[in-house]
């Protein structure tokens, strides 16, 4: 499942069999920032994990910088 509009982005998936979801949310927070949250979860496991990330794009340079905290 993927909903998105011109500023964001949602999308999940279900694996039944496993036990497992995945949610992901990314926010446009500028021309050039991007910003998220994945989070991640498994009933066979009992574990769940979320990670913070971002992304910078530096079109005149083409540089693109990213970075996460788990």
């Amino acid at each position: 499942m993927i909903t998105a509009a011109d500023n964001w982005q949602f999308s999940g998936s279900l694996t039944p069999m496993a036990g497992g979801v995945h949610l992901c949310y990314y926010q446009k927070a500028g021309e050039s920032m991007l910003m998220g949250v994945e989070l991640e979860g498994s009933l066979r496991t009992q574990e769940c994990t979320a990670t913070v990330g971002y992304q910078i794009d530096l079109p005149k340079s083409n540089l693109t910088f990213r970075g996460l905290c788990a």
